[in-house]
């Protein structure tokens, strides 16, 4: 049972490795920036009032990172002015 484990860890330890390798790889700084100015806005909407707020559905864990980052700064900048 343990080398079944091992091997589980192993698999999803390698498939991040790989993962990471290739989002790093193939997303540019300009799609970055797109994504971490779309959280802005959104962030700042949201802090502004009621809306509608979905995160965009993404593999690129780069992508979502930079989303969830613009949103969070877009939030804290309409809530403390």
């Amino acid at each position: 049972m343990t080398i079944v484990l091992m091997v589980i860890l192993a698999f999803m330890l390698l498939k991040n490795c790989i993962g990471s390798l290739h989002y790093g790889t193939t997303t540019s700084q300009d799609e970055i920036q797109h994504y971490y100015d779309k959280g802005y806005r959104d962030g700042n909407e949201q802090a502004a009032g009621p809306a509608d707020h979905h995160d965009p559905v993404l593999d690129n864990p780069l992508l979502k990172k930079a989303y969830r980052q613009g949103f969070r700064n877009g939030w804290d900048a309409t809530r403390h002015h």
